[in-house]
């Protein structure tokens, strides 16, 4: 992300954390109002925040996603970008969060049609990837769910039976699409809300003129 971000100008180490000090200047005062962690922590500190993201994914996207915006813009881990890094950030905070709420929401719904028709319950994970719109085969659920080929072919032939799955194809090529289960997407995604903008001011701000750096 941090490469894309700053175009791939490699004058500015894009996609690589700092090897020297950085700091925060205020012009205006002439004076340093901030100064990263050691550039040899940084790694650790990175280490550190990703795992941090992996955790509380119960709490408020909000402030998860300004706890990342923080927490980055302190170790300052980049020459340059960091403020552009974080907003990114705390937005994708968000966005996990949500798709994690939409997935839980999605394997209740499955966990009803297995109900319902009857069928195994290794059967919900050919439904999820079908509803996420990606084509289900034999070879991908032997996989999948450890089973033998008659196994996996019976699981198919009844998740089409109840008309779960659409087949299409033969032979090898042979696979399954989502049939109805793309509503239950669909259903998803109308209900979606909108992301909350974590900076509401940043607009106005930016017509501002600034003398701070990154």
């Amino acid at each position: 992300m941090h490469y894309m971000m700053l175009s791939h100008d490699h004058t500015k180490s894009p996609g690589r954390y700092r090897k020297g000090p950085i700091y925060v200047r205020d012009e205006r005062r002439d004076m340093v109002i901030y100064e990263g962690p050691d550039a040899a922590d940084v790694p650790a500190l990175m280490d550190t925040l990703v795992q941090s993201l992996r955790t509380g994914v119960n709490s408020d996207p909000v402030v998860r996603s300004a706890m990342a915006h923080l927490n980055l813009v302190m170790i300052h881990p980049f020459r340059d970008g960091n403020g552009r890094m974080a907003r990114a950030l705390a937005t994708l905070a968000q966005t996990v969060a949500r798709r994690i709420d939409e997935a839980g929401e999605t394997w209740t719904d499955l966990d009803r049609l297995v109900t319902e028709h009857d069928l195994p319950e290794r059967t919900m994970e050919a439904m999820f990837d079908a509803v996420l719109g990606y084509r289900v085969r034999r070879a991908g659920d032997l996989k999948r769910a450890a089973v033998t080929e008659q196994t996996a072919t019976r699981d198919l032939a009844a998740m089409a039976s109840a008309g779960i799955l659409t087949p299409h194809g033969n032979g090898r090529g042979r696979y399954y699409a989502g049939g109805h289960l793309k509503q239950i997407q669909e259903r998803r995604r109308a209900r979606r809300k909108p992301l909350r903008d974590p900076y509401p001011w940043i607009r106005a701000k930016l017509n501002e003129p600034s003398s701070l750096g990154e």
